[in-house]
C-alpha cells in the first residue's frame, strides 16, 4: 500500500516474485493490463515511481496503463505538456491507457486537487497526449479521472468546461 511519499506500511513489492503473479494471472494468448503510477512534481522531477521500475514487467503481450499524477507546486503547465509527450514517446509501443492526474477533484491524500493548476493542467496533459499519441500512431486511450461528488455546489466540472474554452 502507497502513499505520496512512499510505502504505508509493508516491505517493497520482490520483483521476481510480482512477475510470477502477473504471469500466473495472464490468460494465454491474451493481453494483460499493468497499472502504474509516477509523480510528476514541477520541472524536471518525476518520481514517486508505483511500481519501481515498471517497465520491468511490460513484455509477452502485457501493456501499460500510466497515471502520470500532477503534484507541481509551481503551476509549470507548459513543462508538463512536455512531460506528457515525452511520456507518450518514450512508452507509446507500450501504452495502452494514459491517465492524465489522479483524482484532480480531491484533496485527500493522494489526490491531485490541492495542486492550484491541477484543471490547467488536465486540458492541457489530455490535448498534449492525443496529439502526440497521433502523430506516433499510438493507439493508447487518453483521458483523466475524478471521483464522484453528489454536492450540486461541486465547480469541477463547470471548472473543466471553462479551462476547455478557454484553450
Amino acid at each position: 500500500m502507497g502513499t505520496d511519499s512512499g510505502l504505508a506500511a509493508g516491505a517493497p513489492g520482490d520483483p521476481q516474485q510480482v512477475e510470477q503473479a502477473l504471469f500466473a494471472l495472464q490468460p494465454a494468448g491474451r493481453p494483460l493490463v499493468v497499472r502504474s503510477y509516477q509523480v510528476y512534481s514541477g520541472i524536471g522531477r518525476v518520481g514517486n515511481e508505483a511500481p519501481a521500475d515498471f517497465t520491468r514487467y511490460i513484455h509477452d503481450g502485457r501493456i501499460l496503463d500510466l497515471v502520470l499524477c500532477f503534484h507541481d507546486p509551481e503551476d509549470e503547465v507548459a513543462a508538463w505538456q512536455a512531460l506528457v509527450r515525452e511520456t507518450v514517446r518514450r512508452y507509446g509501443p507500450h501504452l495502452g491507457a494514459l491517465q492524465i492526474a489522479e483524482e484532480p477533484n480531491s484533496a485527500r491524500p493522494g489526490g491531485d486537487g490541492p495542486y492550484p493548476n491541477v484543471r490547467q493542467a488536465i486540458v492541457a496533459g489530455v490535448i498534449a497526449a492525443k496529439e502526440k499519441a497521433g502523430q506516433r500512431g499510438c493507439p493508447a486511450k487518453v483521458g483523466f479521472n475524478a471521483p464522484p461528488s453528489l454536492s450540486s455546489a461541486d465547480e469541477f466540472w463547470p471548472s473543466i468546461r471553462s479551462v476547455q474554452s478557454s484553450t
